[in-house]
């Protein structure tokens, strides 16, 4: 698994991992996403990078790319065709238990959702096959 997409994507990944303390956290980015963090909010487009200064609270701008063609946005990325259309995004895995899949009839999107709360406290592994499947 892991060594096969090293292998692939070796930009994505950091080889300088000290696994020899096993009761210490798990590194903070094994695919180079270290930077990133989620919330429940996501950017609104109006956050700027000036030269040397990183957006507020250290959060990217939404969508981000994690693979080529592979994207994580939010829920404001979803419903935006601006947003869409300038990433080529055509599927959208929607992993929200209520919001709707907004372009669903018009038919030049394909959506699959998973109604789970992304939330620490629910077992999002039963999900990831049909996730995967999708993608």
């Amino acid at each position: 698994g892991f060594n096969k997409f090293q292998t692939e994507y070796p930009e994505h990944c950091e080889t300088n991992l000290d696994c020899s303390c096993p009761s210490s956290s798990p590194p903070s980015s094994v695919l180079g996403l270290g930077g990133l963090r989620i919330s429940s909010d996501c950017s609104d487009g109006d956050a700027t990078e000036s030269e040397g200064s990183p957006l507020p609270n250290n959060q990217p701008a939404f969508p981000v790319q994690i693979l080529p063609y592979l994207y994580l946005g939010c829920a404001k990325d979803s419903t935006n065709l601006d947003v869409l259309g300038k990433y080529n995004i055509k599927y959208i895995l929607n992993v929200t238990p209520n919001l709707p899949n907004m372009f669903e009839h018009d038919g030049e999107f394909k959506y699959k959702q998973i109604p789970i709360s992304d939330h620490w406290s629910q077992n999002l592994s039963q999900f990831f096959p049909e996730a995967i499947s999708f993608i």
